[in-house]
Formats: C-alpha cells, structure tokens, sequence
C-alpha cells in the first residue's frame, strides 16, 4: 500500500515539475492583451492534471480500514496543501491587484 502511494506522490511530482518546465520552453503566442496566453494556458492544464493527482494521493492515504503509519498520511496530504496554498496566492495577487487600481 505505501508503494502507491509513493508511486502517486512521484507522479505528482512530475506533474508539478512540467507544468513550469513546459511553460518556460513553449514561446509565446499572440498580439497585444493575449500575447503569451497560451503558456497561461499550459500552466493551468499541467497544474490541473497534478492536482487530479494530488486528490488521488489523499484519497488513497484517507481511505478507511487503511493502516498506513501517520507520517505517510502527512505526506500524502502534502500536495494538497501546495496547492491550497498556490491559489491562496494567486487570489491574494488578484485581490492586491484590484484594491491597487481602484
């Protein structure tokens, strides 16, 4: 059981890791306003797919009847947190951003 979750915590891992990595090789596309929306674009479809991953990966470790020591759970849940935490940012910036211009 706690290979799964190894497996899905890499997995996750990887995903996390391409979605900056994809976005800073991709060039970008468009004019004006819209110019470099398709990197935007690749960030949140690889951020999208690692957090499926992440929601699997506390599933997994949440399940009942599962005898997983505490520690494994802790980490299984991490992921989750990152990205509780990344939108918790991005909606700290868009509201910064608002009360700035207005």
């Amino acid at each position: 059981m706690n290979s799964r979750i190894n497996i899905i915590l890499i997995v996750w891992a990887l995903l996390f890791a391409v979605s900056f990595i994809h976005t800073q090789l991709t060039a970008p596309t468009g004019d004006g306003f819209t110019r470099g929306m398709n990197r935007t674009m690749i960030f949140l479809g690889w951020q999208a797919a690692a957090l499926v991953t992440a929601i699997v990966a506390f599933a997994v470790a949440r399940r009942p009847r599962n005898e997983l020591p505490r520690r494994t759970r802790i980490v299984a849940s991490l992921p989750l947190v990152i990205h509780g935490v990344s939108l918790l940012v991005i909606v700290g910036m868009v509201v910064y951003a608002v009360a700035a211009s207005g």
